[in-house]
């Protein structure tokens, strides 16, 4: 009987290892081929709440500018072990095609005026889009999150000319939440779903673009002709320039750089590294950089963005250090962030109460405003 004990004493001390082991995957390098794509598709129907007419506007060009076209969103499903399997969020058929097929069934435009809309898209990011977690009964349950990012410049033109209208850069609250779910056939649902079942396709179903919805809504209440009366007209040659000059980070030009610490997101984007020497201190899930001072003596260092080992690139998440992936012309990583949620407990006599996590989850650096894209 005693043997017997000892057995299942090791299987158990085994299986916990292999917990540990899984759990340890969060802080691995980020594998962009890992992140399995997941295609959002155009809102249905149903979800149009009204059409949208433009005056003065005979058609709507979106232009995708986006520094990379790998994903417009990042989620995580989490096993009841804990492990994480991390995908992106693409567009169905490609950003343009999506926004075309879309402001056809929301807008109205008049084929006799003489103005075209111009759209350029900087950036649309879904924030924490269609978390998963699969609790020990083996039952999924739907993290929902309502931000949209979108960044963009909106413009007319008259053959060659185009005038500025208005600059994009906001976060908005969808109105509705961006999945529903079927818990009888383990999928979301609108128009189509998210399936964590065996199968190619995945999907995933907006329900109402209300990024699109925004712009509409905004460039409805514009009088192009008033606005081409005023203001003074740009060549397109004149606008792409502009664009990629904001655009621009010495860090994508491949410049060799040495061993040392970014001491911010302008020195990294910049590639104005400091060459100090320094190195990486861990301590159970803490990590903190030292640099040694002129007097030969160690110092910690907090006021860091990030640092160069020679080999990698690393940056500063909570309180450790993550090597970043470059993908197209961003940087992708495993990081912390803190996690808000709310519960409401008896004890409080059902007020929520806030409760504040972090978790390890990809992550992306915008490289125009240094944002860390969820």
């Amino acid at each position: 009987m005693t043997h017997l004990k000892v057995q299942y004493v090791i299987l158990f001390v085994l299986i916990l290892i292999k917990i540990e082991t899984k759990a340890q995957k969060d802080i691995s390098i980020l594998n962009p081929d890992a992140l399995l794509p997941i295609e959002v598709g155009i809102p249905t129907n149903k979800d149009i709440e009204k059409v949208i007419t433009l005056k003065h506007i005979k058609s709507i060009e979106w232009v995708d500018i986006r520094l990379d076209t790998f994903s417009i969103g990042l989620g995580v499903h989490k096993d009841f072990l804990g492990k994480k399997t991390a995908y992106r969020l693409i567009p169905e058929g490609g950003l343009v095609p999506l926004f075309n097929k879309t402001t056809n069934s929301l807008a109205n435009t008049d084929s006799n005026a003489g103005f075209t809309a111009r759209i350029y898209i900087h950036n649309i990011w879904l924030n924490r889009a269609g978390d998963f977690e699969t609790s020990r009964t083996r039952k999924d349950n739907l993290i929902l999150n309502d931000r949209m990012y979108i960044k963009g410049d909106v413009f007319i033109r008259n053959e060659d000319h185009f005038y500025a209208l208005f600059r994009i850069d906001t976060t908005i609250i969808l109105k509705k939440n961006l999945f529903a779910y079927d818990p009888s056939n383990r999928r979301i649902d609108e128009a189509s779903g998210t399936h964590f079942e065996n199968g190619t396709k995945r999907q995933l179903s907006t329900t109402s673009g209300e990024g699109i919805i925004f712009i509409l809504n905004k460039l409805s209440n514009v009088d192009a002709l008033s606005v081409s009366s005023r203001k003074t007209a740009a060549k397109e040659q004149e606008i792409n320039d502009y664009f990629t000059k904001i655009q621009y980070a010495k860090i994508l030009t491949g410049q060799v750089i040495t061993r040392g610490v970014f001491r911010s997101f302008s020195a990294f984007k910049n590639a104005e590294i400091e060459n100090v020497e320094f190195k990486l201190v861990s301590d159970k899930k803490v990590q903190h950089l030292e640099v040694k001072n002129p007097a030969g003596d160690w110092e910690i260092e907090r006021n860091v963005f990030g640092f160069f080992d020679g080999e990698r690139q690393f940056i500063k998440s909570g309180d450790m250090y993550f090597p970043l992936v470059k993908v197209q012309n961003s940087y992708y990583y495993w990081g912390t962030q803190e996690i808000t949620t709310f519960k409401n407990d008896p004890l409080f006599q059902g007020v929520p109460q806030i409760m504040s996590t972090h978790e390890f989850r990809p992550l992306k650096l915008d490289l125009i405003s240094g944002k860390i894209m969820e």
